[in-house]
């Protein structure tokens, strides 16, 4: 029996084994990473998860900590908190601890995916594969290894159990727990509000008779949501913010669009170049980055369309949904607080997947001789994959490794190069720090963190007029209690 035999005839309790064999081997090297980023603010700094005494307090308030300012912000993801405050009560400050418990929850999804893609077509073999790009892809390593964006990773997980419990369902029981695991996927983060469209649309094309039960359950779930968040929380969903494309206007931010859309097919079908804090915004229609890209984006809509029209799957219709649904969502149509994130790939990418398979099972249905040169390009892929997904959490280790390489790709991003600018004054490298911050002013000189920061470096130098001023204007843009503490 060779290769492609043994692994046809696989069982499927095997098959889960290796995918969470190969996406625990791809992320091993994420556990030793530190905390980053806003793991200070959401872990270090928040007194609110050090006791499970403060459980009522996450439901009632943000889950962003701004250390001595307290919880604030408009940010209402209680069950992040919550989990937060489950991995300090066991590990305390260790990150080790804290990593481990997203890689697993991670690779918990990844089987999931699994089992969604097994239970909606064949061949299994497709399903494995599917569900392994989707453990080691790049795109989600941000989400994987980045603690502060468990949110992501937790609300999937949500999503896709109460999905896998509603697609079986035939009691009412089981109505009931797939509805309040999509709610508590709401209280993991507000995105997971697609999941009500994603299962109304499945219904549509393929259980019809469930229809009405799945509207009344998703009302009730808003209505709890709203009850807790607006009603007792009392947290709006707008928000102020400072980023660029939450200053845009509308038409700037609709000129990005094919930006964006471009930048995330790129990290989904060539994930070589990653990087954090993207603020791109496109001004003028003139721009290549809007008319030459839109070309693009209305290739792809075409090519989509075309397929559609082809295969006349019901089934690629939901998955083609389920994806261009969740993208609409992070297209700053309605402004968010960076232009891309990988993060946010990490929903879409299932049904972006689900369209995959979908045509890998046709192209295996039509030329069934082809199924070994798909086996092959299926692993080298997969390989390729996680190799640079591997790399990608390097640069996770820590804040300095993470800035040193992502500033290079990304330098015209305020916060990063703050951020950077914050490291090198840990390490001692005051001079190099001071003409980040500089820089990071120049970007956004509304911004008033930098500010402050440069006060810090002024200090540490004794040249305190200067760093008054710097205090005082941080001051001035936003009331920033470090400004005053200094």
């Amino acid at each position: 029996m060779n290769f492609f035999e043994k692994l046809r005839k696989l069982s499927k309790l095997q098959l889960i084994f290796l995918i969470l064999a190969v996406g625990f081997v791809v992320y091993f090297n994420s556990l030793f990473n530190g905390f980053v980023w806003d793991d200070e603010e959401q872990i270090l700094n928040n007194v609110a998860i050090r006791s499970f005494s403060n459980l009522p307090l996450i439901f009632k308030s943000s889950t962003f900590s701004t250390g001595g300012a307290g919880l604030s912000g408009w940010y209402y993801k209680p069950l992040m908190t919550a989990s937060f405050m489950l991995n300090y009560s066991i590990w305390r400050l260790n990150p080790f601890g804290f990593h481990l418990f997203q890689v697993l929850l991670h690779l918990i999804n990844a089987v999931l995916v699994f089992l969604l893609f097994s239970a909606l077509f064949k061949p299994p073999l497709v399903s494995f594969f599917l569900a392994l790009v989707f453990a080691v892809h790049p795109v989600n390593s941000e989400s994987v290894v980045y603690i502060s964006a468990v949110q992501e990773v937790l609300f999937t997980f949500f999503v896709l159990g109460g999905f896998l419990i509603l697609l079986k369902f035939k009691t009412k029981k089981s109505l009931i727990t797939g509805a309040f695991l999509i709610f508590l996927a709401l209280l993991s983060k507000e995105t997971a509000i697609l999941a009500i469209p994603i299962i109304l649309v499945y219904f549509l094309l393929f259980e019809k008779d469930k229809v009405f039960s799945w509207i009344f359950s998703s009302l009730a779930i808003l209505s709890g949501y709203l009850i807790l968040r607006v009603g007792i929380a009392k947290i709006p969903f707008a928000h102020f913010s400072i980023v660029p494309i939450s200053e845009a206007t509308f038409s700037e931010r609709l000129l990005t669009i094919p930006w964006e859309i471009t930048y995330y097919l790129r990290v989904l079908l060539f994930p070589r170049i990653l990087a954090t804090a993207q603020h791109t915004v496109i001004k003028n229609p003139a721009d290549f980055s809007f008319w030459g890209l839109g070309i693009l984006v209305l290739i792809f809509l075409s090519a989509t369309i075309w397929t559609v029209l082809k295969l006349r799957s019901k089934l690629f219709y939901f998955f083609v949904f389920w994806f261009f649904c969740s993208l609409v969502l992070i297209l700053n149509i309605f402004p968010l607080d960076m232009t891309v994130a990988e993060r946010w790939l990490y929903f879409p990418l299932i049904g972006f997947l689900g369209m995959m398979g979908i045509i890998f099972a046709w192209i295996n249905q039509s030329f069934p001789s082809l199924s070994r040169l798909f086996i092959i390009l299926s692993l080298v892929a997969i390989v390729s994959l996680g190799l640079r997904t591997i790399v990608r959490n390097s640069n996770w280790r820590s804040g300095l490794s993470l800035y040193e390489h992502d500033i290079k790709i990304n330098k015209t991003a305020f916060d990063l190069q703050n951020n950077y600018g914050v490291e090198l004054f840990r390490v001692g490298r005051i001079d190099e720090a001071k003409i980040h911050f500089e820089r990071s002013i120049s970007l956004q000189p509304k911004w008033w963190t930098s500010f402050n920061n440069l006060g810090a470096v002024y200090e540490r130098k004794g040249d305190f007029s200067e760093a008054e001023k710097m205090y005082q204007k941080s001051i001035e843009n936003g009331n920033y209690y470090l400004a005053y503490e200094n």
